[in-house]
């Protein structure tokens, strides 16, 4: 009983930060140890919330294989969900609300380990993401390139070519929705995989998917453009910079 108080109340003080309306919410969901998300959403949530208007940022910050997310119920009025989570084990009143943010095909944004976010909900990958996450291969340089003919598209601004750091994420066959954005290139195996798709699920969702999301990516900027327009074009609504005084 005492656990589910603390629960309504966590609840109850939470839907008193929510935006009002014309605002957009956002809310991230970390537990991926092994890259360091926490520390790379807190910084994302900082630069939101300081650099941008009419945002709020909420978040559930959990452990790698966790099964507890502290404030999951601020998802149900969020307009976005960030996940970066590694195989956690939700309780089922905890998982509801996950599905029931793709139930109302809200828009979602997945990093790295998403692609294996929730034990209990592993087809979220290949369902929301539209991925086909097959493991991966060791540590090497990755040549990030421009798929061709995607170089227009809204969430390539200010994105251009750059080498990275990490193991290569094997997704073989993508979903029939899928735009693939981004493609990788091992520079010692040779193998080469897409890093960056968007995919439509349901009749009107609108997802974005990275298999990238190391430290380092998070510090290079051309990945930091990518996420910042995955949230404009998954939501539709553009981000507004904070008014600097002179």
């Amino acid at each position: 009983m005492r656990f589910i108080w603390r629960i309504t109340v966590s609840c109850v003080f939470i839907a008193l930060l929510m935006p009002g309306a014309g605002a957009l919410s956002v809310h991230l969901i970390s537990g991926s140890a092994e890259y360091d998300s926490e520390p790379s959403l807190r910084a994302l949530q900082r630069t939101l919330e300081d650099d941008y208007e009419d945002i709020v940022v909420t978040a559930s910050w959990g452990e790698d294989a966790g099964d507890h997310l502290h404030g999951i119920c601020a998802l149900a009025e969020a307009d976005l969900v960030v996940i970066f989570t590694r195989r956690m084990e939700l309780p089922e009143e905890q998982l509801e609300y996950i599905l029931g943010h793709f139930e109302a095909e809200k828009p979602a944004i997945g990093i790295r380990t998403s692609s294996h976010a929730f034990q209990g909900y592993l087809e979220m990958d290949e369902e929301i993401f539209g991925g086909d996450y097959s493991g991966h291969g060791d540590d090497e340089l990755t040549e990030v390139t421009i798929v061709e003919g995607a170089e227009d598209h809204s969430i390539l601004d200010g994105v251009d070519p750059w080498t990275r750091p990490g193991k290569i994420y094997h997704n073989p066959e993508l979903g029939p929705e899928t735009t693939t954005l981004l493609w990788g290139v091992g520079q010692d195996s040779g193998i080469e995989e897409p890093l960056a798709w968007t995919n439509y699920y349901g009749e009107e969702g609108r997802a974005f998917y990275t298999s990238m999301g190391m430290p380092a990516d998070f510090e290079n900027e051309n990945f930091r453009n990518m996420l910042f327009n995955a949230i404009e074009w998954t939501t539709g609504q553009t981000l507004t910079p904070v008014e600097t005084q002179d």
